[in-house]
């Protein structure tokens, strides 16, 4: 698992998806960076656990994250009434979302598929249980199987910090990822 605060020089492939992709607002990611640091998310496929266990994550986080002055944008696979339905179960339901079906952003952000080993392997399986457990049940999969999640924390269009995931059920900090500080460079939109 890595916590990546390079920011990130190159930007022709991710310039065209974060102005092209546009949220259920009709703002695209360009935008929302232009005025508040945005912590996105990109979400594994819909009926995840980890998928929802990251929802409930977001909701529990939010109130701290958003008092620093940054905002959260949510990258998901799914079609857009599946997914507000989702997230109106978690109350992020007003957060920014992007249907993103043929995982243009994600490659733009550079989130790979992961192996079969990533996504279901032995190693996940303590991690699911735990997961449905407290209550994120899985649902019907809508979205690439082996996609795997991620976070970055961009601004101005540009990534300050992520969060590469070594395995499907891997939980970043969303707070620490979401926090900007001067160490870090100016994220500031």
């Amino acid at each position: 698992v890595v916590m990546n605060t390079d920011p990130d020089t190159k930007a022709p492939a991710t310039a065209d998806a974060l102005s092209e992709i546009v949220s259920q607002h009709g703002d695209s990611l360009r935008e929302l960076s232009e005025r508040s640091p945005v912590l996105v998310v990109l979400l594994r496929h819909s009926g995840c656990t980890f998928c929802r266990r990251a929802l409930g994550d977001i909701a529990k986080s939010r109130n701290l994250i958003e008092s620093a002055g940054t905002s959260i944008a949510l990258v998901h696979m799914s079609d857009e009434p599946s997914m507000a339905d989702l997230c109106k179960r978690y109350g992020v339901d007003d957060l920014p979302r992007f249907s993103d079906p043929d995982r243009r952003l994600y490659e733009a952000f550079e989130v790979p598929r992961g192996s079969v080993w990533q996504v279901m392997g032995p190693q996940m399986w303590g991690t699911a249980v735990r997961s449905i457990l407290g209550g994120h049940l899985p649902g019907i999969p809508q979205g690439d199987l082996r996609q795997m999640p991620g976070a970055v924390l961009l601004a101005n269009g540009r990534i300050f910090k992520r969060y590469d995931h070594a395995g499907s059920g891997d939980r970043p900090d969303y707070v620490e990822l979401a926090a900007c500080s001067s160490e870090e460079g100016d994220c500031e939109a």
